[in-house]
């Protein structure tokens, strides 16, 4: 094994297992109460329905897509807890840590080493699994495909992005740059073909037998469905003053940031990792049902452009811990913490666009490698 593999496993094993042991010891205590809310009891309620052969949405009430319940009710299957959970979403986090440094590694090795050592350290990939929540899947899927993209491995790409959509939708953003990295109409068509059949497959049993229930993840998706808990200035202030308009604006506004990013990714010709980075941050800026947690995308992605533009490394340092304080302030339930986060998130929204300015001016091309620095 590489001796830097080897440290990044290692390294990983033992900030997660450390993390899982000390969540036994004292955190877990916690979970179920403000700000320690785990989904948890979600999760193992959705993979026994599978597990017991019946159907999502018809017989539980679900807002994901279908593919994440059905990779959760493995670890279920073994110990219906949030430990085996816990245990399930570290090996995410371990996988992940990996591709980082796989995918790079074809532009520089040490680039690639100290971006997925930065990702294995930051607190929000280890929390996210003692926390119980699904993003570390996510990250995977969005990495695995970006792998498959930067070694030109484009139908494996579209095949990832195809079943990556139905774990948790985020990673058919990916799904336009692909198209971008393609090299004919041809290509283009069978690559929608594959994500096409792929997505007919796995949602038609859904559509039929369970239509109504199985259309209200897209709303959750899209418009938001209930109380949707988010760290989102858009959230905050729809959730103060209830104007059903603010949720189709915010869409309309998001679906006119997205196809103006892919354009100038598109007509720049960037790496598929710098464009998914760019096209995640302004998903980011504009998208109302965010969750602290998700913002593991951006720090994923973001790990190395934080050594290679060292301008960034206040925004990033300043992100981390805005983040962690808009998920607790999103937990609060007094209109004087809602105030409180419509400030923290414009604060985050703004950083945001000063790393999305970094970003454009940063990549990996042979230049910048004498600025890669601890």
């Amino acid at each position: 094994m590489n001796r830097k593999v080897a440290v990044i496993v290692a390294l990983s094993l033992l900030i997660n297992f450390s993390a899982f042991f000390l969540d036994i010891i004292y955190f877990h205590r916690f979970v179920g109460i403000t700000p320690y809310k785990s989904d948890c009891g979600i999760f193992i309620e959705r993979a026994k329905t599978i597990l017991e052969g019946k159907l999502l949405y018809r017989d539980v009430p679900t807002y994901t897509p279908p593919l994440i319940n059905y990779l959760m009710a493995i670890p279920v299957a073994v110990s219906p807890t949030c430990y085996s959970l816990e245990i399930f979403f570290s090996i995410f986090n371990l996988l992940s840590s990996l591709l980082i440094f796989y995918t790079i590694k074809r532009f520089d090795e040490k680039l690639a080493f100290y971006s997925a050592i930065l990702y294995t350290i930051h607190p929000l990939t280890y929390v996210t699994s003692i926390g119980v929540q699904d993003e570390p899947i996510t990250v995977f899927f969005i990495l695995l495909s970006l792998y498959f993209l930067m070694s030109r491995k484009r139908d494996t790409a579209a095949i990832s992005i195809g079943f990556g959509i139905w774990v948790k939708i985020f990673p058919g953003l990916l799904l336009p740059i692909l198209l971008f990295k393609d090299e004919s109409n041809k290509e283009r068509l069978k690559h929608i073909g594959i994500v096409s059949i792929i997505s007919a497959a796995i949602s038609l049993p859904f559509l039929i037998f369970a239509f109504n229930d199985f259309m209200k993840f897209l709303i959750f998706y899209t418009i938001g469905y209930g109380k949707v808990i988010g760290i989102s200035p858009w959230h905050s202030i729809y959730y103060l003053y209830g104007s059903q308009l603010l949720k189709y604006v915010t869409l309309a506004i998001l679906i006119i940031g997205l196809f103006l990013v892919y354009i100038w990714v598109w007509r720049k010709n960037y790496d598929a990792w710098k464009s998914a980075l760019l096209v995640l941050l302004i998903f980011f800026i504009f998208y109302r049902k965010i969750h602290g947690n998700y913002f593991l995308y951006i720090f994923s992605l973001l790990s190395p452009f934080y050594f290679i533009n060292q301008k960034m490394r206040w925004k990033y340092l300043l992100l981390t811990t805005l983040v962690f304080l808009s998920q607790w302030l999103s937990f609060q339930e007094s209109v004087p913490y809602l105030y409180a986060s419509i400030i923290v998130a414009i604060i985050v929204i703004a950083i945001l666009s000063l790393i999305f300015l970094d970003v454009s001016s940063s990549s990996f091309d042979e230049k910048y490698k004498n600025e890669i620095s601890l």
